[in-house]
Formats: C-alpha cells, sequence, structure tokens
C-alpha cells in the first residue's frame, strides 16, 4: 500500500468542512447524521481535510470489520474527518476504484489482523501503526487501462446486483399484498 498510496495528513485547521466519521458498512456519514450532533468540539481544527474520491481507514472494530474499514469519500465534495483515521490517496498511475473490491471484501482486514495484539481500547479503537497500515500489500495490474476495465465491470455487476435486490424486494412486496388478498384478517 505505501507504494501505491501517499498518505493525507492536512489538517482542517480554520477551513469549515462538514465532520463525518465512518459507519461500517455504510461508509461516510456526517457526524450529526450518525449521533445527532457534531462530535468534533476542540478536535475539529486536528481532523483531516478529505476531497472526494480520497480514502480513510477507520481503526474501529465492528461485526463486519473486525479489523477496521476503508472507504472511498463519494457522499461529498469535501468533508473533515478525524484523525484517528489513516486518510490517503492512490498515486496518478493507479485507479482509486480498482481497490474499492479489496475494502469491501475486508482484503487488508486478513493481513491486519497480525498486528492485532488485543483487543479494541476503551475507544474502541484498535491499536494499528500507520507503518503496520501502510504495510499491506494489495495485488495489482501494471496497466492503468487493465485497472480500470476491471473496476468498470466490477462497478457494472455491483449495479446489477443493486437492481436484482431492488426486483426481488418489489416481488417480496407483491407476493406480501397477494397473500394478504388470499388470507384476510
Amino acid at each position: 500500500m505505501g507504494e501505491l498510496a501517499s498518505r493525507i495528513t492536512g489538517r482542517v485547521g480554520s477551513k469549515k468542512l462538514i465532520p463525518i466519521s465512518i459507519s461500517s458498512g455504510v461508509g461516510f456519514v456526517s457526524q450529526a447524521e450518525k449521533f445527532g450532533r457534531d462530535i468534533s468540539g476542540k478536535q475539529y481544527e486536528k481532523y483531516i481535510a478529505l476531497e472526494r474520491g480520497q480514502f480513510s481507514y477507520n481503526k474501529g472494530n465492528s461485526k463486519t470489520f473486525p479489523q477496521g474499514s476503508i472507504y472511498q469519500l463519494q457522499e461529498f465534495e469535501d468533508a473533515a474527518v478525524p484523525n484517528a483515521f489513516y486518510s490517503f490517496e492512490f498515486k496518478k498511475k493507479y485507479v482509486p476504484e480498482f481497490y474499492n473490491g479489496y475494502f469491501e471484501k475486508n482484503f487488508h482486514g486478513h493481513q491486519l489482523a497480525r498486528f492485532i495484539t488485543s483487543g479494541a481500547r476503551s475507544d474502541g479503537l484498535l491499536n494499528i501503526s500507520a507503518a503496520d497500515f501502510f504495510s499491506i500489500v494489495l495485488p495489482t495490474p501494471t496497466n492503468r487501462d487493465e485497472q480500470q476495465k476491471i473496476a468498470h465491470c466490477l462497478s457494472s455487476l455491483d449495479e446489477v446486483i443493486g437492481l436484482q435486490a431492488k426486483k426481488v424486494q418489489a416481488l417480496k412486496q407483491h407476493k406480501k399484498g397477494l397473500m394478504q388478498q388470499l388470507f384476510p384478517a
């Protein structure tokens, strides 16, 4: 990862950006939405300024991602993420969207598991250093066009799967309606 991406450490400072967090299985959400209020407080100026297309790794463990989750910022043009997150962007010769599949399948978590020596701290964060995080290996085709084709193919498949899921949900609702007509209360 260290060869593929550059760490982002630029602080928000006095910029007025939306404070966001990562919700496992969902991605980036505003703190106001997740917690009912902005929880950044005095730490806000130490938050990292993140732009659309850049990534953050949340060291918080969850059922879906026991070793933490990684998401690409797509929901906001720019935002402020906690400095406890490791934020990064892929270098120009790499297609960022190519790596989303790895992160969605927790490919990073299987490698990070070897660095976790104990459970989460009292604040719920795993004790994973930046050096350990950036040491994970992500197999990468050397040709950028090939990365782009793979990313496009996977995105198309995700779209088809999403549409099929909506169809299944609609059919379940239709079945429920038919069952209610067949067996009225």
